[in-house]
């Protein structure tokens, strides 16, 4: 399994509808922070964190760490 499918089995269900979540994310423009976004792919859901730290792998852990304790 490479690193895209060990993130997404890592992100649990939507906690509105159950469905599956996946994430992307979203440039600002050159040299500006980019958003780790994950989004349920039935109901639409969200979740947006900006990087905090300059490094795409922290704000990615830091959105998925939030998605998962969402209640």
């Amino acid at each position: 399994m490479n690193d895209v499918g060990r993130i997404l089995d890592s992100l649990r269900p939507c906690p509105f509808c159950g469905g599956k979540a996946g994430r992307r994310f979203h440039s600002k423009g050159l040299g500006l922070p980019f958003e780790c976004i994950i989004e349920c792919a039935n109901c639409g859901a969200s979740l947006k964190v900006e990087d905090i730290a300059n490094d795409l792998n922290v704000t990615q852990n830091l959105a998925i760490d939030k998605w998962n304790t969402r209640i």
